[in-house]
C-alpha cells in the first residue's frame, strides 16, 4: 500500500459474542473522530453470534456516526446504511495474509521465549515453567 494515495474514512472494532450496537464510549469516540473529518464512520462487527433457531453462526455489523443529542452535551448514534458485497473467493492478498499469520505468531512466541529464557536472574523453576507453557 505504500506509495499509493490513501484516505482514512473511519475506524472499526469488534464486539465478540455481544450486540453490534455502539456503547456510549463508542459513540463518544466516533464524535471525536468526526471532529477531524465529518465524513468519518464507525464500524462494529459482532462475531460468534449463534442463531438460536438454526444453531448456525453469523456475523453482524453496523455502520454509524455520532450526532449531538437534543439535551446536554451527550452524543447519540445514527445508523449509516452499508451494503456488503459478498465474494465467491478470498482475494490473493487476504489469503496470503491469512497464511502468513500463524508463522508470524509462532515467531513472536519463539522470540519471546528465547528472550525470557536468556535472563540470568530467573530461578530454574521459573525457567522450567516458562518452557512448559511456551508454544513451539
Amino acid at each position: 500500500m505504500t506509495g499509493r494515495p490513501m484516505r482514512v474514512v473511519g475506524w472499526y472494532h469488534s464486539h465478540p459474542h455481544i450486540t453490534v450496537w455502539p456503547s456510549h464510549v463508542d459513540v463518544r469516540t466516533q464524535a471525536m473522530y468526526q471532529m477531524m473529518d465529518q465524513g468519518f464512520v464507525g464500524l462494529i462487527f459482532s462475531c460468534f453470534i449463534e442463531d438460536k433457531n438454526t444453531k448456525t453462526g453469523r456475523v453482524l455489523y453496523t455502520c454509524f456516526q455520532s450526532v449531538q443529542a437534543q439535551k446536554g452535551s451527550e452524543y447519540e448514534r445514527i445508523e449509516i446504511p452499508i451494503h456488503v458485497v459478498p465474494h465467491e473467493a478470498i482475494g490473493k492478498v487476504c489469503l496470503e495474509s491469512a497464511v502468513e499469520l500463524p508463522r508470524i505468531l509462532c515467531q513472536e512466541e519463539q522470540d519471546t521465549y528465547r528472550k525470557i529464557h536468556s535472563l540470568t536472574h530467573l530461578d530454574p523453576i521459573t525457567k522450567i515453567h516458562n518452557g512448559s507453557v511456551s508454544v513451539h
